[in-house]
């Protein structure tokens, strides 16, 4: 069993790449700062050239929206990408800047 294993995570490791793209990088408007209901979202757009759709999108805010909130990121046209943060309770959200990261 532990030979197996051993095989497979080589066989993973000699696949994976040496090097990260950074991929495509922008920074949203402030999203945030008013009131969401139980399982409210707001959100914003930002033009990412070169972004299409099933890129896969990161999302990180730059300021710590609170507890209780969660956000993502996707491509909801060719070249943008929209943010959504999302509340779990009724709570408004600090608001943020988001840096966005499209990969291809």
């Amino acid at each position: 069993m532990n030979r197996i294993f051993a095989l497979t995570l080589c066989i993973f490791l000699g696949q994976m790449s040496s090097t990260v793209s950074p991929g495509i990088i922008g920074t949203t408007a402030s999203i945030g700062g008013g009131a969401l209901l139980v399982a409210g979202c707001t959100s914003g757009t930002i033009t990412v050239a070169g972004a299409a759709a099933g890129m896969g999108v990161v999302v990180a805010p730059n300021t710590y929206p609170g507890d209780g909130t969660f956000w993502y990121g996707y491509v909801s046209s060719a070249n943008t990408v929209t943010v959504k943060v999302c509340v779990v309770l009724a709570l408004t959200p600090t608001a943020s800047t988001y840096t966005v990261r499209v990969f291809h």
